[in-house]
């Protein structure tokens, strides 16, 4: 790309706003990609799974842009970036693989309810996915990535929090547009390297601050003089509230601190910026639930809004006053005797202080139970119960405060569940209701994981519905005929079980595959009831088909082999050319079951075992055919 040669205010103005960039992105570290150490083997379908999904994005995105309410879409966008996640680890990909669930891990903020859709969240999906093709050739040329993906990552990230984005991120927004990259100073790795320019053009990088002012325009402090003042009397409101702060009014100051501090740092007022980041650190990591006895913490407030809304006075005034560094000076001053004289320290009062105490009250076994549930509720339901309501017990009786107030219902919930499954034993033997169960665990996770970054996590009422329902689930399910499914006339041979593993790869694939497998279950559930919804049946062959490439790229050959039957079936089933019965359904369901305690076995044993009787069983379906054969059928690779 063209580098840009700027002159006067333009160049001084790029080279500020470039230098904020710089700020912004210099905490993202990310991690060394290994995929040229790869077998070439892995590489080769890595490349060809990232083309599919890049060709996949290509036509859904401009359809998601145009409706941005459907779900459906929505749905299938966040898998193609979880599975670009997953691949990209997998192979040795890392960094593009942290890009992609930068992007994954707000679209999953999207679809709890947790912050609201807009353009800018739509954009940024799709600007990624451009930003991909680029990627790709370099996975395909074998060389180092050119471009720097902090930017792309920080934008993800602030929107991902509900806040606005800096203006200096626009470009990684409007990328999928523009495909262009600031060039006049160009971001690459930790450094800043300035666009070649004739020597006379070459300033002196070590301006005051009141230069730095100097070079905007009055139209541009005047924004930012706007904005100030309306994210002041966000602050005032705050500070004038006759009740105790809600969740909402917290979120709100801090995202008006957050932004004049980012806003004063575009225009170079290096004290305003200071000053905002070190409030909004102490309001980010304050417990909020005992605010009031923060009278401290208030008066910080209330002397910061008093020094930035007096600044910007005397600086619409007057950009050269005298006073200007006075007030700095004062408030400077408040700051440090803040730190000296605060009865509780910062460093005490950061949440993850408190997620370290969570951890430490001995709930081991309710902690574990995102991946444990299913299989110690089948070694020994009743006692692993009891130890679980016991430990929600404890966990209920250290969240009593409103900064826990969400890690605290999910608890309650959870509770719920264990004791609707100790007083059923149907439902402790179902697989599916166990599996569900087990599902519900991550919003206990995600809890503990709000609190460690600050955040304060509402939950929502999808959330509340999902355990309502399964609650219900439970306490509903009844002993079933078990149904007898033919057995296939051929039975194949058994092969050699596969037990030697990268280590490394094999935990990445089996993280990845666990959401696969929710998915695969939720959608079969839903094929069963809308056999002819042929949105759910794309998603199953393309479950099935990550699933069997990231088996086959670990070599567990033999999942690989009943995911691939799997898939085939659900191939024919699309095209028209096969209607399961009802007991090809059950085999089918069954097969999926096997797939998730295989996944178990490689994750506890390290072995993939043949399964030749499923494989003929499943075999024998897919060369059922209740329609006519058309003349020629495209087979998909």
């Amino acid at each position: 790309m063209e580098s840009i040669v700027l002159h006067g205010e333009s160049r001084r103005e790029a080279k500020l706003m470039n230098e904020v960039l710089k700020e912004l992105i210099s905490h993202i570290e990310l991690p060394t990609d290994q995929l040229k150490d790869q077998d070439p083997e892995i590489r080769e379908i890595f490349i060809e799974e990232v083309q599919e999904i890049i060709e996949f994005l290509d036509e859904t995105l401009p359809k998601w842009l145009a409706d941005p309410s459907s779900k459906a879409i929505l749905t299938d966008i966040r898998r193609s970036y979880h599975t670009l996640k997953g691949s990209g680890r997998m192979a040795g990909a890392v960094r593009s693989g942290e890009l992609a669930w930068s992007i994954e891990e707000m679209l999953n903020r999207v679809m709890s309810d947790t912050i609201t859709l807009n353009r800018d969240i739509q954009e940024l999906v799709y600007s990624v996915a451009v930003l991909y093709k680029t990627l790709v050739q370099d996975f395909e040329n074998d060389v180092e990535h050119q471009v720097d993906f902090r930017p792309w990552v920080v934008a993800a990230q602030q929107l991902r929090d509900g806040g606005e984005l800096h203006p200096t991120l626009r470009f990684a927004v409007d990328y999928y547009r523009t495909q262009e990259i600031p060039s006049d100073d160009v971001v690459v790795g930790d450094t800043i390297i300035l666009a070649e320019q004739p020597a006379e053009h070459i300033e002196d990088i070590s301006a005051t601050q009141n230069k730095e002012i100097e070079s905007f325009d009055d139209q541009t402090l005047e924004i930012f003089f706007e904005e100030s003042a309306e994210h002041l009397d966000t602050i005032s409101m705050f500070l004038h509230l006759q009740q105790e702060p809600s969740v909402e009014n917290f979120n709100r100051v801090l995202r008006a601190v957050h932004t004049i501090r980012g806003s004063s740092g575009m225009v170079g007022i290096d004290a305003l910026f200071t000053a905002s980041s070190n409030v909004e650190n102490v309001f980010k990591h304050l417990d909020q639930g005992h605010y009031s006895e923060s009278t401290v913490e208030n008066q910080l407030l209330l002397d910061y809004y008093e020094y930035v809304k007096a600044y910007v006075t005397v600086l619409a005034e007057d950009r050269h006053s005298s006073s200007l560094d006075t007030l700095s000076q004062e408030f400077a001053a408040i700051w440090t005797a803040y730190e000296a004289n605060s009865s509780v320290p910062v460093a005490n009062s950061h949440t993850q202080g408190l997620v370290a105490k969570l951890l430490d009250l001995g709930t081991d076994q309710l902690l574990d139970a995102e991946f444990a549930f299913v299989e110690e509720t089948a070694r020994d339901a009743q006692s692993y119960l009891i130890v679980l309501i016991e430990q929600a017990d404890v966990l209920l009786n250290h969240t009593l405060s409103k900064q826990t107030e969400t890690l605290h219902k999910v608890t309650q919930y959870l509770k719920r569940c264990y004791v609707a499954l100790q007083n059923n034993q149907p439902a402790i033997d179902n697989i599916d209701v166990l599996e569900q169960t087990q599902k519900l665990h991550q919003y206990l996770i995600d809890a503990l994981d709000g609190l460690a970054s600050g955040q304060t996590l509402a939950m929502t009422h999808l959330v509340e519905e999902e355990f309502e329902q399964t609650i219900a689930e439970i306490q509903h399910v009844v002993i079933a005929d078990a149904e007898n499914v033919a057995q296939p006339a051929e039975i194949l041979e058994s092969l050699p079980a596969n037990s030697d593993f990268d280590a490394d790869l094999l935990d990445i694939f089996l993280e990845e595959s666990d959401e696969l497998v929710v998915g695969m279950d939720e959608d079969f559930n839903t094929w069963e009831q809308e056999p002819d919804n042929t949105a759910v049946l794309k998603n199953l062959f393309r479950y099935l088909h990550t699933l069997k490439g990231g088996a086959n790229m670990v070599q567990a050959t033999h999942l690989g082999t009943i995911a691939h039957e799997l898939e085939s079936i659900y191939e024919r089933v699309l095209k028209g050319v096969l209607q399961p019965s009802a007991q090809a359904i059950q085999t089918i369901r069954f097969a999926q079951d096997d797939i998730a305690v295989r996944l178990q076995k490689l994750r506890d044993q390290s072995i993939d075992e043949d399964n030749p009787i499923l494989i003929a069983k499943l075999r024998a379906i897919s060369t059922q055919s209740t329609v006519a054969e058309p003349e020629h059928i495209v087979e998909e690779t």
